[in-house]
């Protein structure tokens, strides 16, 4: 017999938008295709697993010629999933918010897919009027975002029954807390908004101006714990995250309007409770950031040091390389410098055929544009975040198109062939992005779901659209500011004191070592990481690669989320 959930999936499978966020993560299908047929993949896609695994750069060539329809090594099909060997107490999670369109949808997705990358579980989201009873019967836990104010629980009085009534583990967050007073046995005072409101977690205070807080107070006879205080406008007290029992409260919402904060890792790390805990191992991966043909032209001095210092520490290198550097600031007419006029880069890409990354940096890191007035084309932007306004959607694309295309055959000639991508300033438009994520299996720059300068503090490798994003950067060692490595130690202090197994972006700009003042901030960056319990490792450590039938173009298999229900996997 058809379940009635099954009706509801069919119905709404109709008006699924696969350009969405949306996914299903089957894992145990992926297994099971993976087991039986590994090696007629292995025999199909010898060479790309092969330079997946490796990452073996064959030998430069700049007469070499490539195409990108036509690259051996470029497969549309290609992607990534993240490894996750930690163990999990609960395998299916259901997260549910209560609001249910425009960027209160994205807030869930969001949340959905931070606890589908971080525990490897299997995440079904859907909107509070979408719930059904029947639906806490498939999963091991439940997770509800109240994000929207005028959306009371109640309003589906299936949910509001079978929270009071379940005895899976529930984690309540944002609006709504009035309607489980009763059962947590607390005392529920209002809301409230200030600029000057922090979260104490594990000693460290976040600030979470950027989400209203519920004034919250256990009962005297509550069993209920506080595991992390809240102080409101610096100074009057509540309970900030609340645990009864397998019921936990977190008093404001920590995806509230994308904003980059360590209230995220410390909510997955409260998460943990539910699903798991990890075990403590810090990990950052190192960019050598802007490399182009103009600032390291020729024989480099400077890179070369940092290069020959990054080999001799045993560092995986992971390379922001710009195609086609323009430096069009004094208005002196467009130049390009294809970055094979570095002898140095080309030089140590002939030497090191493993633990490379070569990460396509933009095409030009420029274009002209009345914003990029003045600026050299480091400072300059390629893409910007309103493009698809300005210039339409569909021109705004195919400008990506060519820009991305145009950069990716000028490094394929000197035989390096790039399976992910950086924007310049980590800025396109959405539909851009999506463009991006379409011909590329990763995204070396962190997920920012939100407008430019919003983007969570995702201290984790996220699956988004059948491509890996990054972890989010600690920053990076600034030529303008010399405190610039005690800032990025400090981020990384934070991480790991908040949760176990940060993984983190450091950034370097090799000309920095040009001021002798500066030239040892790389060694004390490397040396202070380590000295925190961080290892420096390779971004292709932690996936593995699979060759997606049609993922690359919309279709998506990899672990994700899904509003479509729960229908046990799938596409």
């Amino acid at each position: 017999m058809t379940h009635k959930l099954d009706q509801k999936l069919e119905a709404t499978k109709k008006n699924f938008d696969t350009a969405s966020t949306d996914k299903v993560y089957n894992r145990f299908a992926f297994l099971a295709t993976l087991a039986m047929g590994v090696y007629g993949l292995y025999k199909a896609f010898q060479r790309e697993v092969s330079y997946v695994f490796e990452t073996k750069i064959p030998g430069i060539s700049k007469e070499s010629s490539a195409s990108l329809a036509g690259n051996q090594f470029y497969s549309p099909d290609l992607e990534y999933l993240i490894k996750n060997d930690q163990a999990t107490l609960v395998d299916s999670v259901m997260v549910i918010s209560s609001g249910e369109e425009g960027v209160k949808e994205q807030e869930r997705l969001a949340l959905s897919e931070m606890i589908a990358s971080y525990f490897g579980v299997k995440v079904y989201s859907i909107g509070l009027s979408e719930y059904q009873s029947q639906f806490k019967d498939k999963v091991g836990a439940i997770v509800y975002l109240g994000n929207e104010f005028n959306v009371k629980p109640s309003s589906n009085s299936s949910f509001a029954m079978d929270i009071a009534s379940t005895k899976l583990p529930v984690f309540w967050m944002g609006y709504g807390v009035e309607e489980i007073t009763e059962k947590m046995n607390i005392e529920f005072k209002g809301y409230s908004s200030s600029n000057k409101t922090t979260l104490n977690y594990k000693g460290i205070d976040i600030p979470i101006a950027f989400s209203e807080v519920a004034k919250v107070s256990l009962r005297k006879d509550s069993s209920a714990k506080v595991i992390s205080p809240i102080y409101i406008d610096g100074s009057e007290k509540s309970a900030g995250i609340i645990e009864d029992n397998g019921l936990y409260y977190v008093a404001f919402n920590p995806v509230g309007i994308f904003a980059n904060s360590f209230a995220q890792p410390a909510v997955l790390d409260v998460l943990s409770n539910i699903f798991g805990r990890h075990n403590a191992n810090p990990r950052v991966l190192l960019r050598i950031e802007d490399l182009n043909g103009l600032t390291y032209q020729g024989e480099d001095q400077a890179l070369a040091s940092a290069l020959n210092y990054l080999d001799q520490e045993d560092i995986p290198v992971h390379l922001g390389m710009i195609p086609s550097y323009i430096d069009d600031k004094d208005s002196l007419g467009i130049v390009k410098h294809s970055i094979w006029d570095s002898d140095t880069i080309t030089a140590f890409l002939e030497r090191h055929r493993t633990k490379v990354m070569a990460i396509q940096h933009g095409s030009y890191h420029h274009r002209t544009d009345q914003r990029n007035s003045g600026l050299n084309g480091s400072e300059a932007t390629e893409f910007f975040v309103d493009d698809d306004e300005k210039m339409g959607t569909e021109e705004s694309v195919k400008f990506a198109h060519d820009r991305l295309v145009a950069g990716y055959n000028v490094l394929a000639k000197g035989g390096v062939f790039p399976q992910a991508f950086e924007a310049p300033h980590y800025e396109m438009s959405p539909a851009q992005r999506e463009f991006a994520e379409s011909m590329y299996p990763m995204m070396f720059h962190p997920l920012a779901p939100g407008p430019k300068g919003s983007g969570l503090m995702l201290p984790m490798l996220t699956s988004h659209n059948a491509t890996v994003y990054c972890p989010t950067d600690i920053g990076y060692i600034s030529s303008s500011d010399k405190n610039s490595v005690d800032e990025m130690l400090k981020n990384a202090d934070v991480l790991r004191r908040i949760m176990p197994d940060p993984i983190v972006t450091a950034m370097f700009h090799p000309f920095v070592a040009k001021d002798l003042l500066r030239a040892g901030d790389l060694d004390r960056l490397v040396t202070g990481l380590r000295d925190l319990g961080y290892s420096f490792e390779f971004i292709f450590d932690h996936v593995t690669p699979y060759m997606g039938v049609g993922a690359r173009t919309g279709g998506y298999v990899i672990p994700g989320v899904s509003k479509l229900g729960i229908d046990g996997g799938g596409k």
